[in-house]
């Protein structure tokens, strides 16, 4: 076995165990390096985010599914155990205006052929539209007090985004798919 592997396998179980201890021990300073390793995760997201915008990255369209279905299923797992309800058109509206929002912000993506691939690449219109949801979701949880109900339609908004987003990305890898298909070339 590699010994990296190794190495990043025992600091993880580690890392592990002492969360455990922790929250068996301290539930609230549990949460709290939770919380802190939260920021610090969205911190390092949104400087790769930054540092990688103009990196043209292959469309996978099982990507794009799985990206979708990972946040339909977690807005039905929060929806699950959330302990306030909130009504379905609530609920739906908000994954509606998640929807439209991620399919505006798929249109702001480059797609480009480049050796032999389909790619996406950012531009400054794609980070401002991810700047401003990201902006958007801090700020209603701030203002609010982040009560259950205004955390459950963020969920199902974020849910609608990736939905949407995923969806007008896979239709544009299509429409691109099929202007490049060739007699000669007819697979990608």
């Amino acid at each position: 076995m590699n010994r990296r592997l190794l190495i990043l396998a025992a600091v993880l179980a580690a890392g592990g165990l002492l969360g455990l201890i922790l929250l068996l021990t301290a539930p609230r300073a549990f949460f709290a390096m939770l919380n802190l390793l939260g920021i610090v995760f969205l911190v390092l997201g949104a400087l790769t985010m930054i540092v990688t915008l103009r990196k043209a990255k292959a469309v996978k369209p099982l990507a794009l599914a799985i990206s979708a279905g990972m946040g339909l299923l977690t807005a039905i797992v929060v929806s699950t155990f959330t302990p306030v309800s909130s009504s379905v058109i609530s609920g739906f509206s908000a994954f509606l205006l998640g929807g439209l929002i991620g399919s505006g912000w798929a249109m702001t993506s480059e797609l480009l052929l480049e050796n032999g691939h389909i790619c996406s690449r950012g531009n400054a219109w794609y980070l401002l539209v991810w700047a401003l949801m990201l902006a958007l979701n801090q700020s209603v949880t701030l203002l609010m007090g982040r009560p259950p109900s205004v955390g459950l339609m963020l969920v199902w908004c974020s849910a609608g985004l990736l939905l949407g987003q995923s969806a007008v990305t896979f239709l544009r890898y299509r429409k691109l798919a099929l202007q490049t298909t060739t007699p000669q070339h007819t697979t990608l």
